[in-house]
């Protein structure tokens, strides 16, 4: 198989950006908006390059942007990394992480890469 049958192969296995039942892993439904896909095409040519590694500049942009200190914006990939920081920052290993059930799944999976134990609590009807 040759290097682009591959690729087209991969992306074809991707759900349409437009179905709005794939929605498990908080996806948008809808395409990305023209200002995005031209930010996008734009930052084609540096997307090799790692970002920046202590995202100063990124942090005080959105600071800026919303109007708050830059000591108030934390940075990650996506919520799950923010997640993760969290929980590393203001747990130890062994401590109790309760979620509610049903909850999102992901958080009895932050709890065992955190080294917590995750305790699950129904929800009142």
């Amino acid at each position: 198989m040759t290097p682009t049958c591959a690729l087209a192969e991969a992306v074809g296995s991707l759900p349409a950006a437009d179905d709005p039942l794939a929605l498990a892993l908080n996806e948008n439904p809808f395409p990305p908006l023209p200002a995005v896909r031209a930010a996008l095409t734009a930052s084609i040519g540096v997307v090799n390059r790692y970002p920046e590694f202590l995202p100063q500049r990124l942090r005080s942009l959105i600071a800026g942007r919303v109007g708050v200190a830059d000591e108030q914006v934390l940075v990650g990939a996506g919520a799950t990394g923010v997640i993760l920081q969290v929980l590393q920052a203001v747990t130890r290993p062994g401590d109790v992480l309760v979620t509610a059930s049903p909850t999102f799944d992901g958080y009895p999976i932050f709890a065992q890469m955190a080294r917590l134990r995750s305790v699950t609590v129904p929800l009142d009807r």
